[in-house]
């Protein structure tokens, strides 16, 4: 499905995808390690289309649990492929 869905956007001509959560149900370290992994596993994916990978957070992702860490810090400390984020001022 996510590719089809590379393959569709590049068609549009679009140069951006913006995902808006991957993984739900946990809100442990290792489901912000994992969601890290996806992402850049999806960021590779996109790449290769001509688009970039946006994140758009949740308010839940901001609240520290790890050694005063939220789950977004576990996130980008855990991404190296290149994803951007999006700041959601709402929260």
């Amino acid at each position: 499905l996510y590719i089809e869905l590379c393959e569709h956007a590049r068609k549009l001509r679009c140069r951006n995808l913006v995902v808006s959560g991957i993984l739900f149900g946990g809100r442990s370290r290792e489901y912000y390690v994992r969601t890290a992994r996806l992402l850049d596993a999806s960021t590779e994916i996109a790449r290769r289309y001509g688009l970039q990978l946006h994140y758009h957070h949740h308010d839940w992702e901001l609240t520290r649990h790890f050694d005063r860490r939220c789950g977004l810090d576990i996130i980008r400390e855990n991404t190296d492929s290149g994803v951007c984020f999006i700041l959601d001022s709402y929260w």
